[in-house]
């Protein structure tokens, strides 16, 4: 048996409330690319599932689409800062992160594949602070709020980069991917360069 359409709602729109991400990058502060993008993981809906069902759980640790990889993080060094869900205002190595990988996105995606570390040595970034560039706005039906964060690049060669990713942290201190997108095309920056990238979350009813 089918299902019915959708009634209207209050303001005539017969389709669900949708969260939109947007994302824009830029190069020396020229756009380069522009696109919308489905790339939040399961992660993500688990911690509103937490939260909404008042579950005591954490992320469990391994066997499971949402494993939050502590291990590999940690052992790489890359997130020595907690992700600050209140503020979304981050240490250069927490948050947004950039990386050079190539493989197709999927729900599970717990790990971005491929991180480019922050520092000036060979293949790293200078990863600067994520800001967010406002408060959340209410336009008609739509709120959303902009993410940006920068690398410029002193490594002295050239640094490909093709994905950005978004990290969690539970209470208990454990990392977690909640969004994951690659670009619509890799970005070279040259050394002496700055990448920066937009992340806008709209919502709409």
């Amino acid at each position: 048996m089918s299902l019915p359409s959708l009634a209207p709602n209050q303001n005539g729109v017969s389709l669900p409330p949708s969260l939109g991400v947007e994302i824009e990058v830029l190069l020396d502060n020229v756009a380069t690319q522009k696109f919308n993008a489905n790339c939040l993981t399961a992660n993500f809906l688990q911690y509103i599932y937490i939260k909404a069902a008042q579950q005591s759980t954490n992320f469990p640790a391994s066997g499971s689409p949402f494993n939050d990889n502590e291990s590999v993080l940690d052992n790489a060094n890359v997130l020595n800062s907690e992700y600050n869900y209140n503020g979304f205002i981050l240490q250069p190595t927490g948050g947004m992160l950039f990386g050079k990988g190539t493989a197709p996105i999927t729900l599970s995606d717990y790990v971005l594949p491929d991180i480019i570390t922050n520092g000036t040595g060979t293949g790293q970034l200078s990863v600067g602070t994520q800001i967010a560039t406002q408060g959340i706005t209410i336009n008609g039906n739509a709120a959303s709020f902009i993410l940006k964060r920068s690398a410029t690049n002193n490594s002295g060669a050239s640094i490909t980069v093709s994905e950005t990713g978004i990290y969690g942290m539970t209470s208990s201190n454990h990392y977690y991917l909640i969004l994951h997108s690659l670009f619509s095309y890799p970005v070279i920056v040259p050394n002496l360069s700055t990448i920066s990238i937009l992340i806008t979350f709209t919502i709409n009813v």
